[in-house]
C-alpha cells in the first residue's frame, strides 16, 4: 500500500523512537518511498539517530539537514544544563530523598523521572513521610490515562502559579507532555531519554539556565529492560569521556557528535536485533520481505521438482511475514480499572444489550484501562483481584486492586473481600 503515498511529503515525528527490532524495514520502506515514489521524506528530533549507520541503512542526502548553522541554532536554543552526577557516585532513594529536598528549597518545583515504577513508588512513599508540606506527585503506567490526565493538571495548576511542587514518574513524562520544571534529576538511561528529560525543564526559557541532574540510581532492577540497561551503560561512557577531556564528543552530552556516538555504539549492540528476527521461524522479516527468487527455499524446491521457475514475479512471503509483524510487542494484558466513570463502564457491562451498546462502552474504556505483566495478571488471579466478562475476553479489576494514588495495586490485602456490584 505504500503506493498511496507516492508523490507526498511524509513526516515523520519523533523518529529516534521507531523500534529497535523494526529499524531496518522502516529504513528500507523510507528509501522505497524516496526513491521509487518520489516522496519527499521529514525526519523531526531532537536526538537524530544514526539510521545510515547499520547495515540497511538510510539513504540520505549529504545536505540533508533542512536548518543551516544547527550547532550555532542548538546554542542560541539552549535552556538547560546537564550535570553529571553519575560518574563518579550513586544514589538510593534515601539519599535522592536528601538531594530533592536541598534542591527544592533554591527552585519552585523539581521533576524527578526513574527507570523502574517500584523505584518510583518507593521514592514518592519515602518523600512523603520525611516531607509533610509540599505537594508531591506520583505518575507512572500503573495509573489509567484519565487518572495520569487528573494528575497532570493538577501539576500544571501549581506549575501555572509558581508554588512549589515535587514530582515524581516513570519515563512517561519524557513523550508529548507539555511540562516545565525548574529542576529536573534524571536517572541514568540512553542520551536520547536524557534530552527528552531535559526537554520539561524550563522548556518554555522561563528563566535563564536550568539545571539538570543525571544520577546513577542503585536501586533499579534493569534486568528485563535490556534498552534502558544497554542505553545506560552507553551514556556512562560517553559521560566519563567528557569528564577527562572537557572537549570530548563536543564537549557536551547532548550535542550532535555525543548523539553520533552514542546511536552507533547503541545500534551495534543490537546489530542481531535491527532485522526484526522471528524465534519461532528462525528468521528475519528482512528475509520474508526482500529475499532473491532464486534463493527462496520454495523457489528451490518448485525447480528441482518440475524443472521451471516459479510463474510468480514477486515469491517473497508477504503472508508469513504479516502474521508475525507487530510493531510494538505486546507481552501485556489490557484491564478496566475502577477509577472515575471507569466504575460506571464496569457496572454497565452487566447490562448491556447490543453490539453497538458494547462497542460504545469499550471506546469509553480506553482512557480507563492500564495493561498487565504476565506476573501480575497472575498474582491479581490468585488474590482473586480481576473478574472475567464474556469469556473472559473483557477483564476488569476489582476496587481493591486498584489505589486513587498508586493505580495498580498488587498487595492490597482486601481485595478478596470486595465486590464490584
Amino acid at each position: 500500500r505504500l503506493h498511496n503515498l507516492s508523490e507526498t511529503i511524509i513526516i515523520f515525528d519523533e523518529v529516534q523512537k521507531v523500534p529497535i527490532h523494526c529499524v531496518s524495514l522502516f529504513n528500507k520502506a523510507v528509501n522505497f518511498l524516496k526513491t521509487r515514489c518520489q516522496s519527499s521524506i521529514v525526519l523531526c528530533t531532537a536526538t537524530q539517530p544514526t539510521l545510515d549507520f547499520v547495515e540497511h541503512k538510510l539513504e540520505m542526502n549529504t545536505d540533508a539537514e533542512m536548518i543551516n548553522n544547527i550547532e550555532n541554532v542548538i546554542e542560541a536554543f539552549t535552556r538547560v544544563k546537564i550535570i553529571d552526577k553519575a560518574s563518579n557516585e550513586s544514589f538510593n532513594n534515601k539519599r535522592l530523598a536528601d538531594f530533592i529536598l536541598f534542591k527544592i528549597k533554591d527552585v519552585n518545583s523539581v521533576l524527578i523521572i526513574l527507570n523502574t515504577k517500584t523505584v518510583v513508588r518507593n521514592l514518592y512513599t519515602y518523600l512523603k513521610e520525611c516531607n509533610q508540606e509540599i505537594p508531591i506527585f506520583h505518575l507512572s503506567t500503573s495509573m489509567c490515562a484519565a487518572h495520569r490526565n487528573q494528575i497532570l493538571n493538577e501539576i500544571r495548576q501549581y506549575l501555572k502559579k509558581k508554588k512549589k511542587i515535587i514530582c515524581i514518574s516513570t519515563q512517561l513524562i519524557e513523550a508529548g507532555v507539555d511540562v516545565s520544571f525548574e529542576c529536573v534529576i534524571r536517572s541514568l538511561a540512553g542520551l536520547d531519554s536524557i534530552a527528552q528529560a531535559a526537554g520539561r525543564c524550563n522548556r518554555h526559557g522561563e528563566k535563564n539556565i536550568q539545571n539538570v541532574y543525571v544520577i546513577d540510581h542503585e536501586e533499579e532492577n534493569l534486568a528485563h529492560l535490556k534498552e534502558i540497561r544497554i542505553g545506560k551503560q552507553v551514556s556512562k561512557k560517553i559521560l566519563r569521556d567528557i569528564n577527562r577531556d572537557s572537549t570530548s564528543h563536543g564537549g557536551n552530552v547532548l550535542s550532535r557528535d555525543a548523539m553520533d556516538r552514542y546511536f552507533k555504539e547503541f545500534y551495534t549492540e543490537f546489530e542481531s536485533n535491527l532485522n526484526y528476527f522471528i524465534p519461532s521461524l528462525k528468521k528475519e522479516m528482512i528475509e520474508l520481505l526482500t529475499i532473491p527468487k532464486r534463493e527462496n527455499s520454495y523457489c528451490k524446491t518448485y525447480y528441482k521438482k518440475t524443472g521451471q521457475h516459479v510463474p510468480l514475479f514477486l515469491a517473497n512471503s508477504y503472508y508469513t511475514a504479516a502474521e508475525n509483524f507487530q510493531v510494538i510487542k505486546d507481552y501485556t494484558t489490557s484491564v478496566i480499572v475502577p477509577y472515575g466513570k471507569g466504575k460506571e463502564i464496569i457496572a454497565e457491562l452487566n447490562s448491556f444489550k447490543t453490539i453497538e451498546d458494547l462497542t460504545k462502552l469499550l471506546k469509553n474504556a480506553q482512557q480507563y484501562t492500564i495493561n498487565l505483566y504476565t506476573y501480575e495478571e497472575e498474582k491479581l488471579q490468585l488474590t482473586n483481584g480481576i473478574i472475567n466478562y464474556l469469556d473472559g475476553k473483557i477483564r476488569v479489576l476489582k476496587e481493591g486492586a486498584y489505589d486513587d494514588e498508586f493505580g495498580l495495586d498488587l498487595d492490597n490485602e482486601s481485595i478478596n473481600e470486595l465486590n464490584i456490584f
